[in-house]
């Protein structure tokens, strides 16, 4: 008798945590919105999660099969999601009716108490706009201008004596976006290319350690990150290592007690959310935690050292794949320079060619395969309603490889950003669009651009093998495009 209760007991059990699973699998049939039918107990996402395909590849195949369809919905385990397929419910989502998807889809905070501050993670209306509000008035075009030369200097100093093969070239590049943002930002002058001889230079543990606590790992995170955040709640698992975290902390409120106790005023990042904090103080509220500091400018490094070097080695891609255009933009940038240091913030922006090179390039190889929004309020999205909490995402890699926005998708052609006005509204979103689009747009383009013509003054850029050879992306990076393999490299230097 007891066996068979046990048995019962079981079967009962299993069948409540299957209905409990998949009593919202009906959800989007209900309102009418198509999409994949969910199994048991992925729902949509398996391969995902099993590294079959990345996020893009699966928006891709979904939308393939309802292409015309505004809307279509597809389930994350028990939870119901959106793809916005539509260029304009997307303008609706990030401009007009902003403040009812204000929430980036993507949270690690839950695990990371550095990120739970962070720009672009942080969650809710007024704690984004305050924050972003610490970050405002040293990004504007004024202060762009004081940035520049520093930019140049930085490249100059470690591109110096020309690096000899890829490995070299790659490092110039990391130094060159750290020693930048070090100085831009904290006003800290460091000699970093010695500071890596240095066995015991944190610069150095810095420089070469890991970001992350278990690389391996990261797929898992990466997925529950932006479908999943029941996960990351369970399981409790540290993103940011703890070493990375404290080196964050004693760094970055090392540099706030200095400039504090010496009452230096600098034209700076630090000093600028310092002046924001002193003048909160003075109107009775309580000044930043060494944590929020190292929250709020663990955003600034981030963004300007590996989000920036992420997106810079897709573009120098594009100009390695793309020999005919490269020799275009050579042409372009001779004509107003021999050198990197003939250069100054107004003439680069005189760059037409290059503007145009660098839209295609993240047209073609966008460093994401889309964006994910929280809808924070219920509302109507087309003849949708969309309830409070569901997560939506926008195909950006689909918009920009869709004939119907860019015609002739596949071939690589700068032209077609001749005139952006001709571009569909929000078919092109690289920095994303609206309120929330990326705060640090003209300081990635200002990196690139200084960076773009130190190359073409200095190297022919090329890859081994086959040119028409199509780009594969590694599966264990779902959501951010990370070559499967290494392109074989070549830079060759001008005499």
């Amino acid at each position: 008798m007891l066996p068979i209760l046990l048995a019962t007991s079981l079967l009962l059990g299993v069948v409540f945590v299957y209905l409990l699973w998949t009593r919202d699998w009906e959800h989007w049939e209900k309102k009418g919105v198509v999409g994949p039918k969910p199994s048991f107990p992925y729902g949509n996402v398996k391969p995902v999660f099993d590294a079959n395909e990345t996020f893009g590849d699966f928006l891709e195949r979904t939308i393939n099969k309802w292409p015309e369809e505004p809307l279509i919905g597809f389930y994350s385990f028990f939870k119901p999601m959106l793809i916005v397929n539509d260029p304009d419910l997307v303008k609706v989502m990030l401009i007009r009716d902003f403040h009812n998807f204000v929430d980036n889809a993507i949270d690690l905070s839950c695990v990371d108490s550095l990120l739970k501050k962070s720009l672009f993670w942080i969650k809710g209306y007024q704690p984004w706009k305050e924050t972003r509000a610490l970050f405002t008035p040293s990004l504007t075009s004024s202060k762009q201008k004081t940035m520049f030369p520093i930019m140049v200097e930085s490249t100059q100093r470690h591109f110096y004596g020309r690096p000899q093969n890829e490995a070299e070239v790659f490092k110039a590049i990391k130094l060159m976006l750290h020693d930048s943002i070090l100085r831009i930002a904290f006003g800290v002058e460091v000699d970093l290319i010695n500071e890596m001889k240095n066995v015991d230079s944190p610069y150095k543990e810095y420089l070469e350690g890991d970001l992350f606590v278990d690389r391996k790992g990261s797929h898992l995170l990466s997925c529950a990150s932006h479908l999943a955040h029941w996960y990351l709640k369970f399981s409790r698992r540290r993103v940011v290592s703890q070493e990375r975290h404290d080196f964050y902390v004693r760094f970055i409120n090392s540099c706030v007690d200095a400039r504090k106790k010496s009452q230096e005023t600098r034209n700076d990042i630090l000093q600028a959310i310092i002046d924001i904090e002193k003048k909160a103080m003075a109107e009775g509220k309580p000044g930043f935690t060494p944590e929020d500091w190292a929250s709020n400018m663990l955003t600034v490094m981030l963004d300007s050292t590996e989000t920036i070097g992420l997106v810079f080695k897709l573009v120098l891609f594009a100009l390695a794949r793309n020999p005919k255009e490269q020799e275009k933009l050579r042409t372009e940038v001779l004509k107003n320079g021999s050198k990197l240091e003939d250069y100054d913030y107004d003439k680069v922006a005189t760059l037409k060619r290059m503007d145009m090179f660098i839209n295609e390039s993240l047209r073609v190889y966008p460093p994401l395969m889309g964006l994910g929004k929280i809808c924070v309020k219920t509302t109507k999205l087309g003849d949708v309603v969309v309830e409070k909490g569901t997560f939506l995402f926008i195909p950006t890699s689909s918009f920009q490889m869709n004939p119907k926005y860019f015609p002739n998708p596949t071939t690589f052609d700068p032209d077609r950003f001749a005139n952006t006005g001709n571009v569909k509204s929000c078919s092109f979103l690289p920095f994303g669009e609206g309120p929330r689009a990326c705060l640090g747009q003209r300081y990635a383009l200002m990196a690139m651009k200084i960076l773009l013509v130190k190359f073409l003054v200095t190297f022919n850029v090329s890859l081994e093998g086959d040119l028409d050879e199509p780009v594969v992306h590694s599966k264990k990076s779902p959501f951010i495009n990370v070559f499967q393999e290494e392109p074989k490299w070549k830079f060759t230097q001008f005499e």
